[in-house]
């Protein structure tokens, strides 16, 4: 995602210290902005204030190493290790990225992002599946490839509107029978992982157009779903 399609703002900041983080949230706040970029501002540690009451805002791009040839200022990679409580009044939001940076969990506040569409953990030394993923079901990206995750729970059935899971380069040596409840998956991606077989509930994925698998996989299972040139 190109998130300077979304800014309502011209960024002209790096590397932000807390004081200057504040201001550009009051900004936030005052000019109704709907779209926030953080990435790669040298964030060692989110402050925990009510600036974050922030009702219009939609999108917010937390994670690191953002590459795009409009972009003129980026700092040093954030390395902040957990979400502040105050971020829970982020209801709004619709995209969410945390990709690369130190977060090992997420919070369980995380189930008052409601209106979640898109969510990016990737590159982040996350182990388990947060299952409070779970509960949002509006939900049509997530990105958890790249983590030490190696399990995934039944409950990820409920996300009846997911169209596209990559779980690329994680730990996982199995998925559970209930995948067969994505009814809206498009987009599979397990390259890289320890999977051995596939579940027979993936041929109940219907609408299922791009299984990306490891090698060890292709050797048994081309043609059955062909990844895009």
């Amino acid at each position: 995602m190109d998130v300077t399609a979304y800014l309502p703002y011209e960024r002209l900041y790096a590397n932000l210290n807390e004081k200057q983080l504040c201001r550009l949230l009051r900004d936030a706040r005052r000019f109704q902005w709907q779209a926030l970029d953080l990435q790669c501002c040298g964030l060692v540690a989110l402050p925990d204030t009510n600036l974050w009451n922030l009702p219009d805002l939609k999108v917010l791009i937390l994670g690191n190493y953002y590459v795009s040839f409009k972009r003129l200022f980026l700092g040093e990679p954030n390395t902040f290790s957990f979400l502040p409580d105050a971020m829970r009044k982020l209801t709004n939001l619709q995209v969410l990225s945390l990709t690369n940076t130190q977060l090992a969990e997420i919070p369980d506040f995380i189930e008052n992002f409601g209106k979640l569409c898109s969510f990016s953990l990737r590159e982040t030394p996350v182990a388990n599946f947060p299952e409070v993923l779970c509960k949002l079901v509006e939900l049509r990206s997530l990105y958890l490839g790249s983590t030490q995750i190696s399990m995934i729970p039944e409950s990820i059935s409920k996300l009846v509107n997911l169209q596209s899971l990559n779980l690329s380069s994680t730990k996982i040596t199995s998925l559970p029978d209930t995948l067969g409840g994505l009814c809206s998956l498009q987009s599979l991606s397990l390259k890289e992982t320890q999977i051995v077989a596939l579940p027979n509930a993936i041929c109940d994925l219907e609408n299922l157009e791009w299984l990306d698998l490891s090698v060890k996989l292709e050797l048994f299972l081309i043609p059955l779903v062909s990844s895009p040139s």
